[in-house]
């Protein structure tokens, strides 16, 4: 694990170098997720209110007001930052209180909005390259978990239980 973030690390610094200091881009896609992450369903707006996350509703709460104060963008650098935070979020969303499918959303969001901002500083290629090393590396983690854990409660149970504890 340690040698493969290293890597990652590695690659997403190349690609932070290759953006001008101090850019600043609008986080259009990660917005949009947020509020979809966030918003109640018509009909239902207490019940799905209750529902939401209130990590992921503070982001978007704080998120918003970083890009009032720097009219409407937000540095490449604080984009980055803040996925770093959230990828370290799913790597522990065995302790995470915040869904792991609400972050690999927001994740998702901001690596469009940061890709979006490589290209637009011709760095699309050296993005393409540590996002796609980072999708692999996580794709290995939650399959080599899955194998050892198994897809279901029932089944994490099964294996780590002795078949005469489980009858006890």
């Amino acid at each position: 694990m340690g040698r493969t973030k290293g890597t990652w690390q590695t690659l997403d610094a190349a690609v932070a170098e290759k953006i001008p200091k101090g850019s600043a881009f609008t986080p259009s896609k990660t917005v949009a997720a947020l509020d979809e992450l966030t918003t109640p369903i018509a009909g239902a707006e207490k019940t799905t209110g209750a529902l939401v996350n209130p990590t992921i509703n503070e982001i978007k709460t704080n998120i918003a007001a970083d890009m009032k104060a720097n009219n409407g963008v937000m540095p490449y650098e604080a984009l980055r930052a803040i996925r770093t935070k959230v990828g370290g979020m799913i790597e522990n969303s065995l302790t995470s209180t915040v869904p792991n499918g609400e972050l690999k959303k927001l994740y998702g969001a901001l690596s469009s909005d940061m890709e979006a901002a490589a290209n637009q500083a011709g760095a699309g290629q050296a993005f393409a390259r540590q996002n796609a090393y980072y999708k692999a590396r996580m794709e290995r983690v939650e399959n080599t978990l899955q194998r050892v854990l198994g897809d279901t409660p029932e089944a994490t149970f099964a294996k780590f239980m002795p078949k005469d504890a489980a009858q006890a």
